[in-house]
């Protein structure tokens, strides 16, 4: 089911986890939608994940810990930090630059009811990106959960990498939140519903769209995550929109997964600029396209092919591929090293990159 629970949340907002392992995002994190805060169950998942072991080596003492909690059961916390080194600015230099460095904390006020935050020590790039995070979870029955507070809108896939362009080219920032509640029905362990309504201040920052004070931003969507385990395969087929007075964005994605091998999907979202003016592009398609094998259970070959194409008073296209191994050096931190190439009206480049990422 895709409801919070201690034991129930997708691991390290990695979507291909939840294909590769027929888990949902509420199988390992906290947030019902998936990414930042670990559940038990989530920490348990990836302790012990990790080309070398700590147990055999001098690092043994720092993996002691027998669960996530602070203190007491109810209480729990975890962080994401996360650096990389890239080629950026005007003059393309390499640099080395912190991409989030994020504590978090969740405390179980009472079954089926939580509290959760973070802030983020890295100063914000973006309008709509925030420090903080601050939202109460609450499961009143079995198949009916509620999220509010200063919350991301749910809107298509979360990835934890900043550059998938059906996220930047969206502008759906990391660390986006808005004040706003969300209402999520199941049904079925497959079928989840979703409906929300926040504040467009932030995605009108953002998009530069003029805001109408009385005017609210709107959200839902539709999951299908069939099992198929006679076969070892899960599959994935889902829809959501956001509706805000100046601007409208819908998405689909489609994916398949091998269980414990690999895992296939396919991400669309079209952006429209309702307001005449306001931007040369007055629409925008996205599309992205990942594939990954797992070679290990620590280490992960991923490629990701994206194309974006503007259409209005002028017409724009940029091009993405990434080829790059996810690397579990040691449990809760991940090297990635890659091969990306850019294609844009401004330059085309080709570089290699490295993410180093540290979690818990």
């Amino acid at each position: 089911m895709i409801f919070l629970g201690v034991s129930a949340t997708e691991l390290a907002g990695l979507p291909r986890f939840a294909l590769t392992s027929g888990a949902t995002c509420s199988s390992c994190h906290v947030n019902v939608t998936g990414g930042a805060m670990r559940t038990e169950g989530g920490w348990f998942s990836i302790r012990n994940v990790g080309l070398i072991q700590p147990r055999n080596t001098f690092l043994a003492p720092l993996y002691g810990a027998k669960s996530n909690a602070l203190f007491a059961k109810n209480l729990r916390w975890g962080f994401d930090m996360r650096v990389q080194v890239a080629k950026r600015g005007r003059e393309l230099k390499r640099d080395v630059f912190a991409m989030q460095a994020v504590p978090y904390l969740s405390f179980e006020v009472r079954e089926n009811l939580y509290l959760y935050g973070s802030f983020n020590f890295v100063e914000p790039l973006f309008p709509s990106q925030q420090r903080f995070t601050a939202a109460v979870f609450y499961r009143p029955l079995e198949k009916v959960a509620f999220k509010a507070g200063f919350i991301q809108p749910k809107f298509g896939i979360r990835y934890d990498d900043h550059t998938v362009f059906t996220r930047q080219q969206a502008q759906l920032r990391p660390m986006y939140q808005e004040l706003g509640m969300e209402l999520y029905v199941s049904p079925r362990d497959w079928l989840t519903i979703t409906g929300g309504v926040y504040s467009p201040e932030h995605r009108a920052a953002e998009s530069n769209v003029p805001i109408n004070e009385s005017s609210v931003m709107i959200g839902g969507g539709v999951d299908f995550r069939p099992m198929d385990w006679e076969k070892g395969l899960s599959y994935l087929l889902s829809g959501s929109f956001l509706l805000q007075d100046g601007q409208t964005m819908y998405g689909v994605q489609a994916g398949i997964g091998l269980i414990d091998e690999a895992s296939f999907i396919v991400d669309y979202v079209r952006w429209e600029n309702d307001v005449e003016g306001l931007s040369p592009l007055s629409r925008s398609d996205i599309l992205s396209v990942s594939v990954s094998y797992q070679l290990l259970e620590s280490l992960v070959l991923e490629m990701r092919a994206e194309q974006a194409t503007g259409k209005g008073r002028s017409e724009r296209r940029e091009r993405q591929l990434v080829l790059g191994f996810q690397v579990f050096v040691l449990p809760f931190v991940e090297l990635r090293p890659e091969y990306r190439w850019r294609d844009t009206p401004e330059v085309q480049m080709a570089q290699y990159t490295a993410q180093l990422h540290i979690f818990y």
